[in-house]
């Protein structure tokens, strides 16, 4: 099944959607609730659009492993796509909460902040995710624009050229 989900994985980084799908559920047959696996068919789902069933997977796949942050991410992400910010703020939280360190879990949250216009929130997620990966672009590029909607021009400055160099 390990082999079947690196080629699923394979064929999704490649654009074969529906040949990762077949695969994704031959390991699933052999392992069905095995969270990696759930992971990737949740993945899949949410990039043909089909939030629901994304939705009801991530859930399986934190049901399977109560504890993986990664799920609590892409149920959030799922969450997010449909629109709904609030349960996607509660799944980037409890994300965080199986592991602090989680990037896309910091960074996520900052996007679901800033859209609710929550600076100071925004703010906080970004330093976090800059802290546990000073090298993130997008991270840099957000404080930015947030620090300049703020009124903070010079630290809009400094994330700007950071952003810049690393292009």
């Amino acid at each position: 099944p390990d082999v079947l989900h690196a080629l699923a994985i394979l064929f999704a980084q490649t654009g074969n959607s529906a040949e990762s799908l077949t695969l994704v559920r031959q390991a699933l047959e052999l392992h069905p609730q095995h969270p990696a696996f759930l992971n990737t068919l949740g993945n899949l789902y949410l990039r043909a659009g089909k939030i629901n069933d994304s939705i009801d997977t991530f859930k399986q796949a934190i049901n399977a492993a109560p504890t993986a942050a990664a799920a609590y991410v892409n149920l959030g992400n799922a969450y997010r796509k449909a629109g709904d910010t609030d349960k996607a703020i509660d799944e980037y939280t409890h994300a965080i909460t199986h592991n602090k360190k989680h990037i896309d879990a910091h960074y996520n949250l900052a996007l679901c902040f800033i859209e609710k216009e929550a600076w100071d929130l925004a703010i906080h997620e970004l330093k976090a995710a800059l802290l546990y990966s000073p090298k993130h672009p997008a991270a840099h590029g957000q404080i930015a624009q947030v620090f300049l909607q703020v009124g903070n021009y010079d630290k809009a400055i400094i994330h700007f050229k950071k952003r810049l160099q690393m292009q």
